[in-house]
């Protein structure tokens, strides 16, 4: 993921094994991260605008407490 493919899905899109299973992945990463480390290319912040995008809710919210208590404890 970049921060480029966002917004243009069809640099990720001809390559999936499975659309919507990769969209919901990729909704669930923006909701629950500040940035992401992608395979190739730069560092990114995940800012507001991203988030509204993917109609962020308060159920990634919580998937996000979750996965940072995995990682705490």
């Amino acid at each position: 993921m970049t921060a480029e493919d966002i917004d243009l899905p069809i640099m990720w899109r001809p390559m999936s094994l499975n659309e919507l299973e990769q969209e919901n992945s990729r909704k669930l990463i923006i909701c629950c991260a500040d940035y992401i480390v992608p395979g190739h290319g730069k560092i990114f912040k995940i800012n507001k605008i991203m988030k509204e995008r993917f109609n962020c809710n308060e159920n990634e919210r919580k998937e996000r407490k979750k996965l940072e208590n995995c990682f705490l404890n």
